[in-house]
C-alpha cells in the first residue's frame, strides 16, 4: 500500500476525497476531508468525551505530532480483515475506511486488536517500538475516552 503515490494536496480523508474515517468500536466517526495532520489532531481531540480531565486532554494534545507523511492506508487492517493461505497473505478485505491518513494509522488500528493478548502486542511492539509505539499506546488510551460511532 506504501507503494501508491501520495495525493499532491496531502489531504487527509477518504480514498475518493470525503472525510476521513476512523473505526472505533460500535461503527465510524466521520470528519473532513482535512488539510494537514494538524486539523486531523484537532478533529480528533474534538471527539473526547464531556468530563474528560483537562490533564488527559492536554496530555493528548501534547503526544499528537504533526509530522508523519500522508500515506494511502487501509483504516481497519486488523487479523480479521486479513485472509491467509498456505502462510501466506491471500487478500486484504473490507476498505470502506481507507483513504489518505497519517502514515501511523494502520498500525494504530491494527494493534486495537489485541488488547489482552500479550503474544501479539510484544510481536507487534518488537516491530514497531521505535517507530509508532508512542502513537499506538496514546490511541490505546484515547479510544477509552472518546465517542464512539453508533453511539
Amino acid at each position: 500500500m506504501r507503494q501508491i503515490p501520495a495525493r499532491p494536496d496531502n489531504m487527509i480523508g477518504s480514498v475518493g476525497g470525503g472525510p476521513a474515517v476512523d473505526q472505533r468500536s460500535m461503527g465510524p466517526i466521520k470528519g473532513g476531508p482535512l488539510q494537514s495532520e494538524q486539523e486531523f489532531n484537532d478533529w480528533q481531540l474534538e471527539q473526547l468525551l464531556p468530563g474528560i480531565p483537562l490533564s488527559n486532554r492536554d496530555m493528548y494534545h501534547a503526544m499528537h505530532k504533526a509530522d508523519h507523511a500522508v500515506v494511502f492506508s487501509h483504516g481497519d487492517l486488523g487479523f480479521h480483515n486479513v485472509l491467509v493461505q498456505n502462510g501466506r497473505v491471500a487478500a486484504i478485505i473490507d476498505w470502506e475506511s481507507s483513504g489518505w491518513m497519517p502514515e501511523h494509522w494502520d498500525y494504530c488500528k491494527s494493534a486495537r486488536h489485541i488488547s489482552g493478548t500479550d503474544e501479539l502486542y510484544l510481536a507487534l511492539k518488537r516491530l514497531y517500538e521505535k517507530q509508532y509505539f508512542v502513537e499506538t499506546l496514546m490511541d490505546v488510551f484515547f479510544t477509552r475516552e472518546v465517542r464512539h460511532g453508533g453511539w
